[in-house]
């Protein structure tokens, strides 16, 4: 056994990865719902291959997503239904009826429809609910009828419905003034369609961390605010730090972000600690140019720090702040440095650079002594301080977003309001995560190469 896992962790093919295991059932399945995941495989633990066999030893539990639609059609010869959206072909179905229910239906369409090449036709007007997997391009994954609904009309029956249930929002959080704008052209039912899929990707960066987030309950243009503490009329399940001034907020799980995104939370930043470490577990340089204009000053700088880092062997990540510049970050493990090390390392590099380029790189404070050169901010990286977590929105024009780049993509053309709500999402499907690795990174870091630069 422990061979053939050694032998497994030598593979670098992205078609053969070794799964963990689990052993609690409320855990897995919180994990299947947070990443939205086909289901669970689940074995009894001395269970045997048996070649050629149905084991009871083996189950499967498969996560169904219900969707709704309009059933215009039937095909006699197969048993197949058309289900239709308002706007586009949803799919077909066969399985799901009951005995009942299937005769009932056949009738329905032979007194109501029409007979063209075989199949029967009827207008818009009986609506179902269809249990699938997924559903795309007009077809739907393992279809089975779940339930009719008469309380839904035809209209109802939407695109943008369709993919709000294949989201699995979870029944517990409320979803309040969906149709509020946050952005100009951004309604708040459309963020919480980008937080609930990009949870997976966030929550990592975010649990056990004492949040501060920025709220815009009426849009990015009216009134904004930071609050760190949770308030008296919070959810159970929004965990929380108890200390002298209130309890912090804490973002552990998907329920708590969507809360905190219906509540208008828009931008979430994070300290350099954990709750249960007083020690930080990350270093993050802060490229900060003096506009977007200028944001070819953080491509460079960014570029120098990695040369810098490779040459002692520092595995290091980037992301765009979203806003105007970029963030570096190294994952560490907590006890690896403490603050004043990493402010020390933090400056100490930041120093080299702007000996190596004054013209274009300062540590001035003063933004009105800066002129348009880029400041390398070593200051913020302190106990107490935080910084913007990788996939937040940011209070734009265009709903950027603070979004993890792979190195090959820092050169020039890259532009930060490249990446917003409305395309982050297709990219990581497209790309995948540029900051996939980072847990693994924080074991395999130069940790006495990176003192040397003390």
């Amino acid at each position: 056994k422990r061979s053939l896992y050694a032998l497994v962790q030598t593979i670098q093919h992205p078609h053969i990865v070794l799964s963990e295991v689990h052993t609690s059932l409320e855990k897995i399945k919180a994990l299947v719902l947070l990443h939205r995941a086909e289901g669970i495989v689940a074995k009894h633990k001395k269970s045997l291959y048996s070649e050629g066999e149905r084991s009871k030893q083996w189950l499967k539990w498969k996560n169904f997503r219900s969707v709704s639609g309009c059933l215009t059609a039937y095909d006699p010869a197969n048993g197949y239904y058309d289900v239709t959206l308002m706007e586009e072909t949803l799919g077909k179905f066969k399985n799901g009826l009951s005995a009942e229910e299937a005769e009932t239906l056949q009738m329905f369409f032979k007194s109501n429809g029409e007979k063209q090449a075989g199949k029967w036709y009827v207008r818009p007007s009986v609506c179902a609910d269809i249990h699938c997997l997924d559903a795309a391009d007009g077809e739907m994954r393992e279809p089975a009828f779940h339930r009719f609904r008469f309380d839904l009309t035809p209209e109802n029956c939407t695109k943008e419905k369709m993919e709000w249930d294949l989201s699995l929002y979870p029944e517990e959080v409320p979803v309040t003034n969906s149709d509020k704008q946050l952005w100009k052209n951004v309604s708040k039912k459309q963020y919480l369609q980008y937080i609930r899929p990009i949870a997976p990707y966030m929550l990592p960066f975010l649990a056990e961390k004492k949040l501060t987030v920025i709220r815009c309950p009426d849009g990015i243009t009216a009134e904004s605010f930071y609050q760190k503490q949770a308030p008296d009329h919070a959810p159970d399940y929004l965990d929380t730090w108890e200390e002298k001034d209130g309890s912090r907020i804490l973002c552990n799980n998907l329920p708590s972000l969507l809360w905190l995104a219906n509540q208008g939370a828009v931008e979430f930043h994070i300290p350099f600690d954990k709750t249960d470490a007083s020690l930080p577990d990350e270093i993050v340089f802060d490229l900060d140019p003096p506009s977007r204009k200028h944001f070819s000053l953080a491509i460079t700088a960014a570029q120098w720090m990695k040369q810098m880092l490779d040459e002692i062997g520092v595995i290091s990540f980037i992301k765009t702040s979203g806003n105007k510049g970029m963030q570096i970050h190294i994952p560490i493990q907590a006890g690896d440095f403490s603050y004043e090390e990493t402010r020390n390392l933090t400056e100490a590099v930041a120093e080299t650079l702007v000996q190596k380029c004054p013209d274009l790189f300062t540590v001035e404070r003063l933004k009105k002594k800066r002129g348009e050169k880029l400041y390398l901010d070593y200051v913020q990286h302190a106990e107490g301080k935080t910084i913007v977590a990788p996939y937040s929105a940011r209070r734009t024009d265009e709903a950027t977003v603070a979004c993890p780049l792979f190195w090959e993509e820092v050169k020039e053309g890259l532009r930060p309001e490249s990446f917003t709500i409305k395309n982050v999402l297709a990219r990581l499907e497209e790309k995948g995560c540029p900051f996939l690795q980072y847990e693994e990174a924080r074991k395999r870091q130069p940790v006495k190469q990176l003192k040397r630069l003390l």
